[in-house]
């Protein structure tokens, strides 16, 4: 039987609430959580509040783990690093969040065999390049979370506005986990029919003004739950779940993650959110096709912010 294990990188917030939700799922039979030596008071309190509640529910083993638990993993999810406050932007934090995955990613490399890798730490995208320029992880292997939350947050949007269930949805938020993220509505589908389509039958108003406002909240609803509760945890804590499942049980499934562009619409050199397709081998192939002109143009608009703010911010960095 297959050693389904997890490894967490970063008992904070985010990692704690990830080791929290994957406890729940009965095919996951080892998660390690990892942090600093001088958090081991705070992993210990963790897992002991983990698997107090949960003594008819958990099928696995959550325990304080360390980098050599990396060697038999099946995942490894990183989330280390510090959190950006009200005041700040994601890319706020890229000088000392680069400098702590830097450490992650050599401290996983001696033991580093065929897992897959996932990132979550801010500036997702630019630390994301960052880890693939380092070249411990295969191209297929590693990818960061990206705009599957924000994907998510769209999804939550539509549902509520048009009274649709989840499942009635396909749609991606691309480009940056950031401010310059858009929602590809070339991509959108309602109950498998275009947007357009859709709310003509249903007699439905649709226009430039409610994508404005949908794409507006989209966007900001990040900084509004750190505005009132000084972190998110639980949003991506559920989109980690989702790509675990996928990759676990080997289910196909596209979502917007992102990794490095390899020449898709002849970009290369950052990392950036396009739906892609992911089983249990990791990243199969990126979708790219149905793209507007003017979406591809904001991708290239993307592309060159993103490599400025490196060069601008990352001058210094040794990785």
């Amino acid at each position: 039987m297959a050693n389904n294990k997890v490894t967490i990188i970063g008992a904070g917030n985010v990692g704690s609430t990830i080791a929290y939700t994957l406890n729940f799922c009965h095919y996951i039979h080892q998660i390690a959580l990892i942090d600093l030596p001088g958090k081991m008071e705070k992993i210990e309190s963790e897992i002991l509040d983990i698997t107090h509640g949960l003594p008819l529910r958990c099928s696995g083993k959550l325990y304080a783990g360390d980098y050599p638990d990396c060697r038999d993993s099946k995942i490894i999810i990183i989330a280390a690093g510090r959190n950006r406050l009200e005041s700040e932007s994601r890319i706020d934090l890229l000088s000392v969040n680069a400098h702590i995955i830097s450490d992650v990613v050599t401290n996983i490399a001696p033991f580093y065999k065929d897992s897959i890798v996932i990132l979550i730490t801010n500036p997702n995208d630019m630390l994301a390049h960052m880890v693939h320029e380092i070249g411990v992880f295969p191209y297929s292997k590693f990818f960061a979370t990206g705009c599957i939350l924000d994907s998510s947050r769209f999804i939550s949007q539509m549902v509520q506005k048009l009274q649709l269930k989840n499942q009635d949805i396909k749609g991606y938020v691309a480009g940056e986990h950031g401010e310059m993220q858009f929602i590809l509505w070339s991509h959108l589908k309602l109950k498998n029919k275009a947007v357009n389509e859709y709310c003509q039958i249903n007699n439905i108003v649709w226009n430039d003004e409610i994508m404005d406002d949908i794409q507006s909240k989209t966007k900001s609803y990040g900084s509004d739950i750190i505005k009132g509760k000084a972190f998110t945890n639980y949003g991506i804590a559920s989109c980690v779940l989702f790509l675990v499942d996928s990759i676990i049980n080997d289910i196909e499934i596209i979502v917007s993650i992102c990794c490095e562009m390899m020449g898709e619409f002849d970009i290369v050199n950052v990392a950036m959110s396009l739906p892609t397709i992911i089983n249990g081998n990791g990243i199969r192939e990126r979708v790219i096709h149905g793209y507007t002109k003017k979406e591809v143009n904001q991708l290239y608009n993307i592309a060159s912010y993103l490599k400025q703010k490196m060069h601008k911010h990352t001058r210094k960095i040794v990785y």
